[in-house]
């Protein structure tokens, strides 16, 4: 089975198990869930790392040959030098974690937050940008930490070439594309400018002819959400995508956590961050491919999941199509058709994970 490596806000590590046990802390008793725990070392669990502040909150790309994964700090406020996010590598080998250098996450790839193996020894980060800096996808090569832009614009001439705070990103199995997130999280949170473009589900061609950065390789996937965040493909078929809508946090106080009922009941309408009304779901879609094999259009969008605590924050998809996401409990799992099988439990939410493959059946 493969190993489940979770990011988790707040004094932040891999924290899903029972200190006496070793052991996975679980809620459900659905089969399949069952299943999964009695796979070989099928629910031991371990702490990679803790720090004193949000050091392990979204990303998680994993690089094989190396056995390390990729992620990102949540939002750091350090004074003066205004708000911050921190790219570490995590070495599975020898436990070791690294930030990456300062240089990367202060200037090249500013408030990074999704990330995805693209090779062996590359990444491809979403930044958020800031006021000063454009948002928009970079690709991380690992080997000598140099970085190079993806895309940074729009192909929209109205909206100035801005994206919003780009959040997540995938990268489609069979044509290469890059599909990616696009909330205006970091407007109401109040790093970046106000959004010239709503809250769409991108495509990227990074393989297509022409210029680097070239936005006329861009196109617009999905517009009938109001805050795209995680998004991942059904397995390798990649014939089904699936997007989470975190619209039930508007975002100003951002916490992809345990949502209180305190916080609902507090003047909804002024004051709190929460939308009751929105949505709190991940959406599944059919994929529509051209004669090239490249993602045309999506359609049939339906509900898939709903969580019972806070919202679906990052989504990532096992080699049996089981659908994992970061919730306000800890990381939900379902069945490729929906029924939800358990819950890998930790009280203080998490916003992302990765699958680390661990064994000659997983991938």
């Amino acid at each position: 089975a493969a190993s489940l490596l979770q990011l988790r806000s707040r004094r932040a590590g891999v924290h899903l198990c029972d200190p006496a046990t070793g052991r996975a802390t679980i809620e459900g008793g659905h089969p399949a869930f069952l299943e999964l725990l009695r796979a070989p070392r099928g629910g031991a669990c371990r702490t990679l790392g803790a720090r004193d502040y949000d050091f392990a909150h979204e990303g998680g790309a994993y690089f094989p040959s190396r056995d390390a994964v990729l992620f990102s700090s949540g939002r750091l406020d350090a004074g003066a030098a205004g708000p911050h996010v921190v790219l570490s590598l995590a070495d599975l080998r020898t436990g070791k974690i690294d930030a990456l250098p300062e240089r990367i996450w202060r200037e090249e790839i500013v408030m990074a937050n999704g990330c995805v193996q693209e090779t062996d020894e590359s990444a491809v980060v979403t930044s958020q940008g800031t006021m000063e800096k454009r948002s928009g996808l970079f690709r991380l090569h690992i080997g000598n930490m140099t970085v190079e832009p993806v895309v940074t614009s729009t192909p929209l001439a109205e909206a100035t070439g801005q994206f919003n705070s780009p959040n997540d990103v995938v990268v489609d199995p069979i044509s290469g594309q890059l599909l990616f997130t696009d909330p205006m999280y970091g407007f109401i949170q109040g790093f970046r400018p106000p959004p010239q473009v709503g809250n769409w589900l991108w495509a990227y061609d990074p393989r297509e002819g022409g210029p680097a950065q070239d936005a006329g390789r861009s196109r617009i996937l999905a517009d009938q959400l109001l805050r795209p965040n995680g998004v991942a493909f059904a397995e390798g078929r990649g014939d089904r995508v699936y997007v989470s809508d975190t619209g039930y946090v508007l975002g100003a106080d951002f916490e992809p956590l345990s949502v209180p009922a305190r916080r609902v009941a507090a003047d909804a309408a002024s004051k709190s961050d929460i939308h009751p009304l929105a949505p709190r779901h991940i959406y599944a879609f059919d994929v529509e491919r051209d004669a090239r094999g490249h993602v045309h259009m999506l359609g049939n969008k339906r509900i898939f999941a709903t969580p019972m605590s806070g919202i679906p924050d990052g989504i990532k998809v096992d080699c049996q199509g089981n659908v994992y996401t970061g919730v306000g409990n800890g990381i939900a799992v379902y069945a490729k058709d929906g029924i939800y099988l358990g819950t890998f439990l930790e009280d203080r939410g998490c916003p992302n994970m990765v699958l680390v493959p661990r064994g000659p059946e997983t991938e």
